[in-house]
């Protein structure tokens, strides 16, 4: 391990950020491959007495996975969305940088991992999750890393998070960090995309259309427990998909066309954005006015 990349912060140490605001660590919450999650209490300020996730950069060796984080900092600063992880606060520790966050109490992959989610959750959560994508469009930037474990559930809500592989369509370097894809160490291997598979072999940046594909992914492991992409040896193998199964009784049918439609291969006939959260906000609104009369109101 290099020096300068090991990170320990020990239980009840106290962190000060750029805005000197203090953050005291409560426990662990979790590593990945660039950095570590703890559950922190602010302090001082005035969230003094509120619990946040402080994200705190390990890998402090590599130029590249810094600017990486700082872009996904300034990212959740400059573009704030109800359903897009919050931005309270950042700063830097012995070298390594942070951010303070919304804490979420559980990830999409360890809610599916436990058991089957209601129906009325996943149209709650596919139609959260389709705000802050189309916000993120809507500035200009693709995700390129929709997956279950970067989103984030509290109870009812959604929220997408982690951009470190954020890109923006107009930038000048469009088609010169496709080796960054390839060899990143956080690409989505089990979520990726046709134009994701050809960006890292060279060819050129995704759009919009990559992230539908990939929240069509995302969606299905979601309604079916079944993440349907074949199993592949490389990253640039062509992506394949199994059969869609949705069992959701009078549903099934409905929700396997959205699927379908989000999955397309051929990205020109891929469904859009607008016309899925319209036909999901339509299936949510006949189930949940179904669920009122069988149930009525609590």
């Amino acid at each position: 391990m290099i020096k300068k990349d090991y990170l320990r912060i020990n239980e009840f140490v106290s962190i000060k950020s750029s805005n000197d605001i203090w953050y005291k660590n409560l426990r662990f919450l979790g590593k990945g491959g660039n950095g570590a999650a703890f559950l922190v209490l602010c302090t001082s300020g005035v969230n003094k007495g509120c619990i946040f996730t402080l994200k705190i950069l390990h890998k402090v060796s590599d130029a590249n996975r810094i600017n990486k984080f700082q872009q996904e900092v300034k990212f959740m600063q400059d573009h704030p969305h109800p359903s897009s992880m919050h931005e309270y606060d950042s700063g830097v520790w012995r070298n390594h940088p942070f951010v303070v966050t919304d804490y979420m109490t559980t990830t999409l992959e360890t809610l599916v991992q436990a058991g089957e989610i209601a129906l009325y959750d996943c149209f709650l959560y596919a139609l959260q999750l389709l705000s802050a994508v189309k916000h993120l469009h809507s500035k200009g930037y693709i995700h390129r890393d929709i997956k279950p474990s970067n989103i984030f559930i509290k109870d009812n809500t959604a929220t997408l998070g982690d951009y470190g592989l954020i890109k923006k369509i107009e930038d000048e370097d469009n088609n010169h960090d496709n080796n960054i894809i390839k060899g990143y160490i956080a690409m989505p291997f089990y979520y990726r995309t046709p134009e994701l598979v050809g960006y890292a072999k060279g060819e050129m940046m995704p759009g919009f259309e990559s992230d539908i594909f990939q929240l069509g992914l995302v969606f299905t492991y979601m309604f079916t427990h079944q993440n349907i992409l074949l199993e592949a040896a490389e990253i640039t193998e062509p992506v394949q998909l199994k059969k869609i199964s949705v069992r959701r009784g009078k549903y099934s049918i409905r929700i396997g066309n959205v699927l379908k439609g989000m999955l397309n291969i051929d990205k020109e006939k891929r469904w859009d954005i607008d016309r899925i959260y319209t036909y999901i906000s339509k299936l949510f609104e006949e189930y949940a006015e179904a669920d009122l009369l069988l149930n009525g109101r609590q």
